[in-house]
């Protein structure tokens, strides 16, 4: 009698119905865990961000150690040209006047580069302070959640039609280190310089809850409650903006004296220069010497708010991040902390006076 082979012949393989059940269910997984993978990195990306700006709050403690003061976000200055690096003086800018370079012989009285230039050598980035290397490309001042190209070459017209290179335009310069921080007017405001070279009066900033003098010290009686006055912030920026080889309120960090590396400036916000579209914005409440689009903080993560972030300009010197969780800032003590889109806008702008003894708003 002849053995059955019926199971020995019997096909091991999936049927077609099989294999589909399987993808089915794979998909099924893979559409629960992308999110969660999404959220995880999120969370790592926010909190290398947190430690960026404890990074800089100890840079910052480093040059209160040498000047004992805070930096300035640099200066204007006159100039009658040429420009430096073939720059055309800033758009809306007096006649005659040029953004400040970072300058290695200047103290905080007299530095012309953002405060993001005077903190290099408390960074460990000497070298570049020492070698004006503007190509440096520091990743404490860069949100990993953004992750857009640093350091970013200069074309001009950018694409908010602005122009910067008067004597190669339509051509590509340097690339040059920027920033996704911004330093809070009210403590680190822009210096002018008199069309003598000499350095003009420091700004009295009183009437916004400011300080009388400047450079600012936090050891000064008029600076109140270290722990609730904000110092260094997320910026708000379109992501449209993130890489588009412009300096539209992105200027980059040896550039002193501009909004790209500075927010909530009163100076900025009340300007009748009606040829810059943010100017032409309604405005908050007289008393807010910053703009609020929204009514809070500017969320960069939403799709459907950046096209109004690009054509109605409504990142211009606001606060903001790409965080789901909210927007993170550096204090005048080193703590960090972050703060829901829709915080108060009141209670907020009190943690942006230094003079002021508002109440604290609750964190996210």
């Amino acid at each position: 009698m002849k053995p059955c082979h019926s199971f020995a012949r019997r096909r091991r393989g999936f049927t077609l119905l099989e294999l589909l059940v399987v993808i089915s269910i794979i998909a099924v997984l893979a559409a629960m865990l992308f999110p969660a993978i999404q959220r995880l990195r999120e969370m790592a990306n926010r909190t290398k961000c947190i430690n960026n700006l404890r990074q800089i709050g100890m840079a910052m403690t480093g040059h209160f150690g040498t000047h004992q003061s805070f930096p300035t976000n640099g200066a204007t200055i006159p100039s009658t040209g040429p420009y430096p690096f073939s720059l055309s003086s800033y758009p809306g800018a007096p006649p005659q006047y040029m953004w400040g370079m970072g300058d290695l012989t200047q103290g905080p009285k007299t530095q012309t580069g953002s405060w993001a230039y005077a903190l290099l050598p408390y960074l460990e980035e000497t070298n570049a302070v020492k070698n004006l290397d503007f190509t440096v490309a520091v990743s404490v001042y860069m949100c990993p959640s953004r992750a857009r190209p640093n350091p970013q070459p200069l074309s001009s017209p950018d694409a908010f039609g602005w122009s910067y290179n008067a004597q190669a335009n339509g051509t590509q310069l340097n690339p040059w280190g920027k920033t996704d921080y911004a330093g809070n007017y009210l403590i680190m405001p822009n210096l002018t310089f008199q069309s003598n070279g000499s350095p003009a009066p420091f700004p009295d900033l009183r009437i916004f809850k400011g300080l009388r003098n400047y450079p600012a010290s936090p050891g000064a009686d008029e600076f109140k409650d270290k722990s609730n006055r904000i110092v260094i912030g997320e910026k708000a920026m379109a992501a449209a903006a993130y890489n588009t080889s412009g300096w539209y309120w992105d200027e980059p960090i040896f550039v002193g004296g501009s909004g790209g590396t500075i927010r909530n400036a009163p100076s900025l916000v009340n300007n009748t220069n009606q040829g810059t579209p943010f100017y032409s914005q309604p405005q908050f409440p007289a008393g807010l010497p910053f703009y609020f689009p929204l009514g809070s903080l500017v969320p960069g993560v939403v799709p459907d708010n950046d096209p109004n972030m690009m054509t109605q300009y409504l990142f211009a010197n606001n606060w903001g991040s790409p965080h789901i969780g909210g927007v993170n800032f550096l204090f005048a003590d080193g703590s960090v902390r972050t703060f829901n889109f829709n915080v108060d806008p009141v209670l907020f702008q009190g943690l942006l006076t230094p003079g002021a003894n508002d109440p604290t708003p609750p964190e996210s």
